[in-house]
C-alpha cells in the first residue's frame, strides 16, 4: 500500500515539474499563498484616502450627508474640505 502511495506521488510531482506550463501556475499560487499570511494593518490606506480625496472634489449631495461624518473626522482627511 505504501508503495503505491510513494510511487501516485511521485507521478504528481512528475507531472508538476516537468510541464513548463504549470510553473507560472505554480509560482503564483504559492506566492498568493506566502503573501495573504502577512496581516498589515494599513492595507489598502492610501487607496482609501486617494478614493475618499477623488469622491470629495466637487460638493453634492452624497458626500455633504451627515452619514459621512466619521469619514471626514479621520485624520487622513483632514484636509478635505466640506
Amino acid at each position: 500500500m505504501v508503495q503505491i502511495v510513494k510511487r501516485q506521488g511521485y507521478k504528481l510531482l512528475n507531472l508538476w515539474t516537468t510541464d513548463k506550463g504549470t510553473f507560472p501556475v505554480v509560482f503564483c499560487a504559492t506566492f498568493a499563498a506566502v503573501a495573504a499570511t502577512e496581516p498589515r494593518e494599513d492595507r489598502g490606506s492610501a487607496w482609501r484616502q486617494f478614493r475618499f480625496r477623488r469622491a470629495n472634489l466637487k460638493r453634492n449631495p452624497i458626500n455633504q450627508s451627515r452619514q459621512f461624518d466619521d469619514l471626514f473626522a479621520k485624520d487622513e482627511n483632514q484636509g478635505v474640505q466640506r
